[in-house]
C-alpha cells in the first residue's frame, strides 16, 4: 500500500495567514468551484510526496475554537491510508518566530481514528483559534517515504448545530512544499449538525509539477 512504517503526525502553527478575502455570490456555472472536484482535477496526475500539510484557515464563525471531526488521506486507488498517531502534538510559533510554544497536550488521534458518524465532541479534533491571530494551525503528516496521494476526505466539526461554527471554512493543502490543490485554499462546507448521513467532502490532490 501507500502507507508505511515510520509515519508521524503532528500539528504545527505558521505565521503566514491564508487569504481572508470574502466569498462572493456565484452563478450556477461557477457555484462552489473550490468544494466540488472538477473533471480536470480528477484526470490530472495525483500528488506525490513524503510530507502532507493541511493548513487550517478561518472557521465558520466561532470566536475561540477551530476543528474537524475526521480526516481520511486517500492513496492512488482512492483507499484510506492508515495513519498511526505515533508522534502527535500541537505547537504554536511565536509571532516573531523563535522557539515553539506550548500546546503539547492536544490529542490529534480523534482526527484520524476513522470515526465520523458522531456528534460527540469528545471524538473530534478541536484547538484554540483567534480570527486576528498572526499564526495558523497545520496538521502535518510525514509518511516516512514518498507516497501517491489522490485526495482527502474531510468531515467538518459536527458536535451539534450551534457548534458547527467551530468547523474549518478554508484549508490549504501542501505536499513537500508545493500546493496540491487551489493555491488560495479550498472552501469546506459547514457540517450539518447531525450524523444521519455521510457529509464528508472530497478534496482532490494533484501534482502541480506534472
Amino acid at each position: 500500500g501507500d502507507g508505511g512504517g515510520g509515519l508521524g503526525l503532528e500539528v504545527v502553527s505558521h505565521p503566514k495567514p491564508l487569504s481572508r478575502r470574502p466569498m462572493r455570490l456565484q452563478s450556477a456555472r461557477e457555484r462552489r468551484p473550490m468544494t466540488a472536484p472538477m473533471n480536470s482535477e480528477l484526470s490530472a496526475a495525483p500528488a506525490r510526496g513524503r510530507v502532507l500539510e493541511l493548513w487550517l484557515g478561518q472557521n465558520w464563525g466561532d470566536r475561540h475554537s477551530i476543528g474537524l471531526t475526521a480526516l481520511e488521506i486517500l492513496d492512488s486507488r482512492f483507499q484510506p491510508i492508515e495513519v498511526p498517531a505515533t508522534a502527535a502534538r500541537f505547537v504554536q510559533v511565536s509571532e516573531f518566530g523563535g522557539d515553539w510554544e506550548g500546546g503539547g497536550d492536544v490529542d490529534v488521534r480523534p482526527l484520524i481514528n476513522g470515526v465520523w458518524a458522531t456528534t460527540d465532541p469528545a471524538t473530534m479534533f478541536r484547538v484554540p483559534y483567534s480570527d486576528d491571530a498572526v499564526y495558523m494551525s497545520c496538521v502535518r503528516v510525514d509518511f516516512g517515504k514518498s507516497v501517491t496521494l489522490r485526495g482527502l476526505k474531510i468531515w467538518n466539526y459536527n458536535a451539534d448545530h450551534d457548534d458547527t461554527y467551530v468547523g474549518v471554512r478554508q484549508i490549504r493543502v501542501v505536499v513537500d512544499g508545493t500546493p496540491a490543490c487551489h493555491p488560495d485554499g479550498v472552501a469546506l462546507r459547514k457540517a450539518p449538525g447531525t450524523s444521519m448521513f455521510d457529509y464528508g467532502q472530497f478534496v482532490p490532490l494533484v501534482s502541480r509539477c506534472a
